[in-house]
This record gives structure tokens, C-alpha cells and sequence, in this order.
């Protein structure tokens, strides 16, 4: 049976947007994969290495698949239990929640346009509700009460505004959510773990094709459902025309340094400023009168950049802290911690050019423009990627390397 909904633009404008009815089999459909003792990583020979799938960095993965697998089972029961619910009742719509809240700013805006994806797949309209604490019991960090009960609305309009959420509404549990975020073919990742996990293993392996099918994929489902607020995109629109643009019509090169809160086994190690100086000085030998604009979280690195690159050098007035501003309790203006994470990452899209780590924070710069996708040096991955020099003469002869102003980003000056 074929439905036709109304579905919010990035604008705000709204076009119809098709579907048909799912019927749900039990198996987490669409792409929720249940994981049989067998399953493997590392597998692009199409071939099984051994390696059994296990959470990331988890020592001993000697019967992990097994309790995925009864996992998945018993959240699948659940799930179709709540799915025939939903359909007694006529009303599908999805309560959109965090996976668990030890992760950062756009770990948990991950979480959200995975399940928009699901609820697309499934025929759901869906409402996000990031409220004081996550269904895993901790608390949300940038909760702050001044801006409301939910943390999603102090960033972004609702998905949907016609949409009141309703106690009825489903919500999925946390094994789904789980193998949602790390199983699941179809959902978006910013960099490879669980069923893409082979991409860094045993080392990083840059694989083109890959991050092209992410981002566009990421910037689907934002240009369909993400609207950023008004007040958010003003302090956007105001530093980078105060601090950017006064400046002159000069190219901008982007450099996100992560220093505080990677975790090797997860996102890679870190990636220290020495390692990214000859890029910039490849960049501005070809560019002399360049500004660098640098998104860190680390006050120690910030200094090291300072200290190389002194007036060129572009920063946003960020929560920044050598123990992590997420995870800092001595920085208590939560809000703050959330737009700044936001405010980075629409600055980096508005770069020439982009260098940057395995992070969340600056893949989501490409997902709002996704034109720096072939604009882009990645200095997490140890292989598979073309020599810098190579990447960075591409750039200079492309029509890129030439915008300035508000032409390099007008997704944010639309």
C-alpha cells in the first residue's frame, strides 16, 4: 500500500515524498543485520579472515557474534511486538533517542539520521527527543535547562513540525540501536568500525568510493530532515563574515587538529600539529596570502599553531580544555559545548580546502558540503590515499582553489 507525506526541506519549503507500507519479517530489515557466530571483518577478497566481530577494542572476541546473535533475536521479538502495536493503533511514528551518551556532539546527530533512515525505510514519521539522560542511564552533557527539555530543539527544528509526540510512539531499544549504528549496511558511518571495520584493520585504509557513498548518504538525509535554527546560523553567518570575510577575498585553508578525546582503538590515534605543517606549507606555497582556519580541542595544540602561524591563523572562541570540554564538568555552559561543536563544523565547510582526522565533528563538515569530498586530505588513514602533493595539485587546478567569500559555502548563506 502506497502513501504519499508531506516532507520538510532544508529551506523550510515541503515536497511529497513517496513510500510503501513495510512489512516487517522479524529479521531487523533494511539492513539491521543479525549476526550469525560466523560472521567476519576483513573481508574485501570476499573471503572470511577469522575474525569474529566484537564491540571495538574488545580483547577477547571469542563468542561475541553468538550473544549478538541472541541479542538481535530478542530485540527483533520485541521489535515486531512494537511494530504490530503501532499498526493496531495507525499511528507510525518513531521516537528517535540516543544510542548512549558517551560520545560527542555529532556522535549523537549521527544517531539521529541513522534512525530518520530506518524510519524512511520503514514508514514512520519521526520526532528526536535528546532529553537529560540517555536510555543507557548517563547523562547527556549538553543538556542544559535553560534551553529546554530537548536537546535536539536548541540546535534544530523538529523533523517534523506537525508531528506531537506521543507516549505510544515507538521507540527502538538499545541492541537494535546497537547493531543500527555498527551493523546496518544502509547506515551512515563518519568513519569505519563494526561491519566496516576491515577499513582499519591492521591499518587505516583510505577507501574513496566509501566516503563518497557516506557523505552523500549524510547529505541526503540532512538536506531532507536537519534545519538548523535561526540563532545558530546567525553566529555562524556573523563570525565567519567578521573574522573571515573582512579579511579580504584570500583562500582558506581548513585544518581540524583533534588532541583530547581520541581513542586509539576506536577512531585512530592522534594525529599531533607536526604532522600537518608541510601540508599547510604545501598549501601556501601555492598560496601565500592564505588564511587557516583551525577547529581543536586542544588548548596545547592551539598554542603550537599559534606559535607557526600567528595572524593568518583563524579560531573560533570555543570551550576548549587539555581533559576534554565534553567530558570537563568544570565547564558548565552545556549549550555552549553543543553550538561550538556546530559552529566548527559549519566553518570547516566553508574552507578551499580541508585536512582533517578521523572525527565525527569534521566528516560532518563534508556532509554539509559535500563538495570538499575530492577537497580533502585525510591524515588518519595510513594507505590506500593518493600522495598529498598529487590531492593538492588536483586542487589548485580545479574551480574550488578560485572561490572566495560566501561562494565557497552557500549552504550556509542560502
Amino acid at each position: 500500500m502506497a502513501a504519499a507525506i508531506a516532507c520538510p526541506g532544508i529551506l523550510g519549503k515541503f515536497y511529497a515524498v513517496h513510500f510503501d507500507a513495510v512489512h516487517f519479517d522479524g529479521n531487523l530489515s533494511s539492513g539491521l543485520e543479525q549476526v550469525p557466530n560466523s560472521t567476519c571483518v576483513g573481508v574485501a577478497d570476499g573471503k572470511c579472515r577469522g575474525r569474529r566481530l566484537a564491540h571495538e577494542g574488545s580483547p577477547d572476541t571469542r563468542g561475541a557474534g553468538r550473544r549478538m546473535q541472541i541479542g538481535a533475536r530478542a530485540s527483533s521479538r520485541r521489535l515486531r511486538a512494537q511494530l504490530a502495536a503501532g499498526a493496531a493503533t495507525g499511528r507510525r511514528v518513531l521516537r528517535i533517542v540516543p544510542k548512549d551518551c558517551g560520545a560527542g556532539f555529532f556522535a549523537l546527530v549521527l544517531y539521529a539520521l541513522n534512525q530518520m533512515i530506518w524510519a524512511d525505510d520503514h514508514g514512520y514519521l519521526s520526532h528526536v527527543q535528546f532529553g537529560a539522560t540517555c536510555p543507557d542511564g548517563r547523562p547527556n552533557r549538553y543538556y542544559d535547562e535553560r534551553y529546554g527539555p530537548n536537546i535536539w530543539e536548541y540546535f534544530f527544528r523538529p523533523v517534523w513540525e506537525s508531528v506531537r509526540p506521543q507516549p505510544e510512539d515507538l521507540q527502538l531499544s538499545g541492541k537494535v540501536l546497537f547493531n543500527m549504528h555498527h551493523l546496518a549496511t544502509e547506515s551512515i558511518q563518519t568513519y569505519p568500525h563494526g561491519v566496516h571495520r576491515h577499513l582499519k584493520i591492521p591499518r587505516w585504509r583510505y577507501d574513496e568510493a566509501w566516503h563518497a557513498e557516506m557523505r552523500t548518504k549524510a547529505n541526503r538525509v540532512i538536506v531532507k530532515y536537519v534545519r538548523i535554527l535561526p540563532r545558530v546560523l546567525d553566529v555562524a553567518q556573523t563570525f565567519y563574515t567578521a573574522r573571515i570575510l573582512s579579511k579580504g577575498a584570500r583562500p582558506l585553508l581548513g585544518l581540524h587538529i583533534r588532541g583530547t578525546d581520541k581513542i586509539r582503538n576506536v577512531g585512530g590515534r592522534v594525529v599531533p600539529p607536526n604532522e600537518y605543517l608541510p601540508l599547510v606549507d604545501m598549501f601556501l606555497r601555492r598560496h601565500e596570502d592564505a588564511l587557516i582556519y583551525l577547529a581543536t580541542d586542544s588548548p596545547k595544540f592551539l598554542k603550537q599553531m599559534q606559535a607557526q602561524h600567528g595572524e593568518r591563523l583563524i579560531v573560533y572562541d570555543a570551550l576548549r580544555s587539555q581533559r576534554n570540554a565534553f567530558a570537563d564538568t568544570s565547564l558548565s555552559d552545556n549549550y555552549k559545548k553543543g553550538e561550538d561543536a556546530l559552529v566548527e563544523a559549519l566553518m570547516l565547510s566553508c574552507t578551499n580546502f580541508l585536512v582533517k582526522p578521523a572525527s565525527a565533528l569534521s566528516e560532518f563538515a563534508l556532509y554539509f558540503n559535500p563538495d570538499l569530498h575530492n577537497h580533502t586530505i585525510e591524515v588518519q588513514y595510513e594507505v590506500g590515499h593518493r600522495p598529498a602533493a598529487e590531492a593538492l595539485d588536483e586542487h589548485f587546478a580545479s574551480k574550488r582553489d578560485g572561490l572566495t567569500g560566501k561562494a565557497r559555502c552557500p549552504h550556509l548563506f542560502p
